[in-house]
């Protein structure tokens, strides 16, 4: 489970227009506004030509002269939920370009759902899908109709390719948006996915928000952890990681009910993780002499994603829960 993405999915309000992205070219987009374009980039600003009118973010109007202002916010959301720095995001997808699945435990969220029966007549909402590696392979190999939801524009873009080379483009659908807002609104699933930190969700408890998506009956699947054994106190930063008791309990206030519950091995997932920082560290390792405006916030976060995977390593127990709504 790969702290910063996996634990910090992204939960960050893209530029809006009824509730869809005005439009797909960067990472959150281009966006017309009357006649004029504004070219908008990752964090930077092409061209910005009158914009004395207004336009419609993070659900509130924001008159043109603040539209500046609030893609600064926009960006800085987008950062912090990925743990990179505002000037680090065009980068990102070339560090993280050999990590699909983003911390997710794909074959156990394929596994348990289709344990439940949940197959080519089932639909599924996948919240903070990343690049599609769940929503994809429960395409592929369960026959789902998959609705994924995630605010990074260049993840968006990657899962879309990659259900189309998987030949499952019709049975997958990503929208690139804001999935606090998106999961208020979703209805009758027979299955929702959770795989990243509870706490993104607006501060709201997690399963009271997500259980609202699916049907009674329904099934709702958090792919998270929980303090290891033998962990007393955990490190500023991981307050929320509790024991099992208390992460089960907390899954179960609602009335819902543990389906099933699965633990990865420690080596296992120690394996998989270096896999993971070690293709960060190489893309970095490129991308620093590509780029040497950019080689220090690059190689600082190789170096959060060390120390964040340290810790993890130390507190961190993974596991997968399959709830029924009751």
């Amino acid at each position: 489970m790969f702290n910063a993405v996996h634990h910090r999915r992204l939960f960050a309000t893209s530029a809006r227009q009824g509730g869809r992205c005005v439009s797909k070219n960067g990472p959150l987009g281009s966006v017309l506004l009357s006649a004029n374009l504004i070219i908008w980039h990752g964090p930077i600003i092409v061209r910005l030509a009158e914009i004395h009118t207004t336009l419609l973010i993070f659900g509130r109007s924001v008159e043109g002269s603040d539209w500046i202002r609030v893609m600064d916010e926009l960006n800085r959301e987008i950062a912090r939920s990925l743990e990179a720095t505002p000037e680090l995001l065009p980068f990102l997808p070339k560090l993280l370009a050999d990590v699909w699945a983003l911390g997710s435990s794909v074959e156990i969220i394929v596994d348990l759902l289709r344990q439940v029966g949940i197959n080519d007549s089932g639909r599924v909402f996948d919240v903070g899908c990343g690049k599609g590696a769940a929503a994809v392979s429960l395409a592929k190999e369960n026959g789902c109709h998959v609705y994924g939801i995630d605010g990074f524009e260049p993840f968006i873009a990657e899962a879309r390719t990659r259900a189309r080379d998987a030949g499952v483009a019709e049975l997958c659908t990503f929208e690139c948006g804001d999935m606090r807002e998106a999961v208020l609104h979703a209805r009758d699933y027979d299955a929702v996915i959770y795989a990243a930190h509870s706490s993104e969700l607006a501060g709201r408890p997690c399963v009271e928000v997500l259980r609202q998506c699916v049907r009674h009956g329904g099934y709702i699947l958090i792919d998270d952890g929980f303090l290891a054994d033998g962990v007393d106190s955990t490190p500023p930063g991981y307050e929320g990681l509790l024991p099992r008791d208390g992460i089960v309990a907390a899954l179960t206030a609602h009335g819902d009910r543990v389906v099933r519950e699965v633990t990865q091995s420690p080596e296992t997932w120690h394996a998989d993780e270096n896999r993971i920082v070690d293709s960060i560290r190489r893309r970095a390792e490129t991308l620093a002499v590509l780029h040497p405006q950019a080689a220090g916030p690059i190689n600082e976060y190789v170096r959060l994603q060390e120390r964040e995977y340290a810790t993890l390593k130390a507190i961190h127990m993974p596991a997968t829960w399959l709830l029924q709504r009751c």
